[in-house]
């Protein structure tokens, strides 16, 4: 455990540096600031707005008491001329405001005098244009806030130690947020006494899920194969695999070893490569193929995404400038592209050297962001034309996806930087054109290089600069326990693909199961397949953590904050997609940076559209076209659109609903609501998932039609019919908009 100096110091960095009282003075250290407010103002540190003249506080608490005592931050009063009357909280002063007044507007904007509007989007756009996202100031310390208040004032003024107590040592805290920061001091948190033991052999586990992986060793192989003895758990694999031995048509021509598609016989025929030369030393890469069956490309990938650990971890090491990092990063990156891909690095290079000429020439030119755009959409979409095949190889093309919306988002970040001192606005996330070197090992950063994650240069900046190292001091642990997860999602991809592959879908076994098992099977064949994409997304993150590039520099009430300061650059939010309940969960948590990159670099640029469902259709397409040609991305992002879109609708008027509330409330109603929303989430997430992974059109068509088009019953009429259906059984009261109810996002 860390000593008590460096917790006080973690408790320190978490202060606030500017006074609340004078606010034109900013502190450099926490010392400082404590010197200036004993010296200037007798130990006083808050300030009450409200009151008239100079009412001095010494703690949160005593001024939160206060404000809650004199003002009441809940209160509302009526702002029409000669009324007066003081409401308990928004809602009424709203139904004040209607009944007795007659006025129509619902949103009122808390940083205006008497601004409000009809509509929920035009209160967003006010936000947004007039205020940079800021909702609400805290009559405590008078921060902006664009998160609610009730959130900050939890986080930062709440006091007590029933909400601020460690569970390890019991040391108390001031705050949530303190207590957060603490937390980070105990390396090991784990507690002995809950871990879980194995009836059989004693052996122990950090959870449940792991001990329920290692029960599966325990069960017994009855269904063998009658052509090759090999033994399986279930007949359903066993049945799928007796089609190696059925299927006489993908023959190897050297070893005559059927299979039972082209593409397993292409992963075989691999095996035979080079064998010929007596001279040449076993390929590791040909051996681990040969040994686990996958391909010599998809084992490439991994050992290249597990090579970042020990460089991350020899970058830890290093003091010393950031020309020389920069050199290592731009070399071991390089490295590992050739290692995947050999000559065809000449297309990675050839971008960078369009996008620094592109800055060079047209830094300060509203050309910037289309000339950049269109080369390296275009240069991708050529790729795509010459590449593309009937399944899903890993080809150049991967990694280019990913480096392509990373220099497309340095020249918007370059063009809003320009803009931005242009209109004498600049601020700390404004860039510079970055040099030769620094674009090289920005473009190969070696964590992040094949799959992503996507990151900035200004955070990349950040981080060769050194200003995250004092942050990053926990990342060794944090990255063992991605590396740990990603490592876990692999075996449970590899060993639930074994039960249910792509090609069982395809299968006359998959028509002759019923309806519901159907189903079952098609949302086990997704969530195993997911867990591949997020496996590797695990693992990638991991070393991009060891690195120390992942640290948040952020604050609560910021946008960007996160409480889980290291997952910066974090692709999968494991909690939130374990514990789905709706299909926004899973838009919420599944590539996480990529989904954030559109909505900041696309959805966002299609305001003038002046329609957010038009934005949101918009932003879907270029993921569509970002992915490539084969119809099956744009039915998948087509779906996702239209169930988004379903569940808006749907969403608050269960939300809203006093009937459908009261059935909740039954336990038994709640057990079935959580189990329909399981089977929906899982089911039919493989259902949207099909023409993702199949590609072609004669393929997924074909599986819509065994499991008789049933998401386009649901979603597709769902979009039409489900809200007046449900308005009529769930009513709710008079005078609510069910759009404007906003959903509780669901945390980790």
């Amino acid at each position: 455990m860390p000593q008590q100096n460096n917790e006080d110091q973690q408790e320190n960095e978490a202060e606030p540096i500017k006074c609340w009282i004078c606010p034109a003075k900013h502190f450099g250290s926490e010392q400082d600031y404590e010197r200036h407010t004993q010296n200037i103002h007798n130990g006083y540190r808050f300030r009450c707005e409200e009151c008239p003249g100079q009412v001095l506080f010494k703690d949160a608490a005593e001024a939160r008491d206060h404000v809650d005592d004199k003002h009441d931050i809940n209160a509302r009063a009526c702002p029409q001329p000669g009324c007066g009357e003081q409401l308990a909280n928004e809602f009424n002063l709203v139904r004040h405001l209607r009944e007795a007044h007659g006025e129509v507007h619902r949103f009122r904007c808390e940083l205006c005098e008497d601004v409000a509007f009809d509509d929920r989007e035009s209160y967003e756009d006010h936000v947004y244009d007039d205020h940079d996202g800021f909702r609400v100031k805290c009559h405590i310390c008078h921060r902006m806030l664009k998160t609610k208040l009730k959130t900050h004032i939890e986080y930062i003024h709440s006091s007590g130690a029933s909400k601020a107590t460690c569970k390890i040592c019991n040391r108390q805290y001031s705050s949530k947020y303190k207590l957060m920061r603490h937390m980070k001091s105990h390396t090991d948190p784990r507690d002995p006494a809950l871990s879980f033991r194995c009836e059989r052999c004693d052996e122990t586990f950090e959870s449940l899920s792991k001990l329920n992986y290692h029960k599966t060793k325990h069960q017994t192989k009855v269904f063998q194969c009658d052509k090759c003895s090999k033994m399986f758990y279930r007949n359903a694999a066993l049945i799928q695999h007796q089609k190696v031995h059925e299927s006489q048509e993908f023959v190897c021509q050297k070893c005559l070893k059927s299979f039972a598609n082209a593409a397993a016989l292409r992963r075989h025929a691999e095996s035979h490569q080079h064998r010929s030369r007596p001279s040449r030393m076993l390929n590791p890469v040909e051996a681990l193929s040969s040994l686990s069956g996958a391909s010599q490309p998809a084992i490439r990938l991994i050992l290249s995404v597990l090579a970042a650990y020990p460089l991350g971890a020899f970058y830890r090491t290093l003091k010393t400038s950031a020309l020389v990092k920069n050199l290592l990063i731009a070399a071991t990156g390089i490295a590992i592209v050739v290692f995947n891909y050999g000559t065809d690095l000449y297309h990675s290079a050839l971008a960078v050297a369009v996008t620094y000429l592109l800055n060079a020439v047209f830094a300060s030119s509203s050309l910037l962001v289309p000339l950049s755009f269109s080369y390296h959409m275009g240069y991708l979409l050529v790729g795509y034309y010459f590449t593309t095949s009937e399944t899903y190889d890993i080809k150049w093309t991967m990694p280019h996806c990913v480096l392509v919306l990373r220099l497309i988002g340095l020249a918007f970040d370059l063009s809003d930087s320009h803009q931005k001192e242009k209109a004498g606005k600049k601020d700390a996330t404004c860039i510079t054109v970055p040099t030769l070197l620094e674009l090289i090992a920005f473009t190969y950063f070696p964590a992040s290089v094949l799959v992503g994650p996507q990151f900035s240069f200004l955070r990349y900046q950040r981080f060769v600069s050194g200003q995250y190292e004092e942050h990053t001091r926990g990342a060794p642990a944090y990255s063992a326990k991605k590396f740990l997860q990603g490592a876990f999602y692999l075996v449970v991809n590899q060993v639930g693909s074994q039960f249910v592959s792509d090609s069982y879908l395809l299968s006359e076994d998959f028509e002759q199961e019923s309806f519901f098992m159907k189903h079952v099977y098609m949302g086990f064949w997704g969530r195993c397949t997911l867990y591949k994409y997020i496996s590797i997304w695990l693992l990638a993150e991991g070393a991009a953590v060891l690195f120390g590039l992942t640290y948040i520099d952020a604050k609560p009430g910021d946008r960007e904050y996160d409480p889980d300061e290291l997952s910066g650059c974090s692709n999968i939010k494991v909690g939130v997609f374990e514990n789905t309940s709706k299909f926004g969960h899973y838009v919420e948590s599944f590539n996480v940076q990529t989904n954030h990159w559109v909505a900041v670099y696309v959805y966002k640029r299609l305001k003038f559209l002046n329609n957010r469902m038009l934005s949101h259709f918009g932003a879907l397409l270029f993921l569509a076209v970002w992915h490539g040609f084969h119809s099956g991305y744009y039915m998948t992002f087509f779906m996702e659109f239209m169930v988004i879109r379903m569940e808006k609708e749907v969403e608050p008027i269960f939300a809203k609903s006093e009937r459908f509330q009261a059935l909740m409330a039954q336990p038994l109603v709640k057990v079935a609501v959580f189990v329909l929303l399981k089977f929906y989430t899982i089911a039919f997430a493989g259902w949207c998932l099909v023409p993702f992974v199949f590609l072609s059109y004669s393929k997924w068509w074909h599986i819509y039609k065994v499991v008789c088009f049933s998401g386009f019953f649901l979603f597709l009429l769902g979009n039409v019919l489900l809200k007046p259906v449900l308005l009529a059984i769930f009513p709710i009261p008079k005078g609510t908009d069910p759009a404007a109810v906003k959903p509780v996002k669901k945390t980790e």
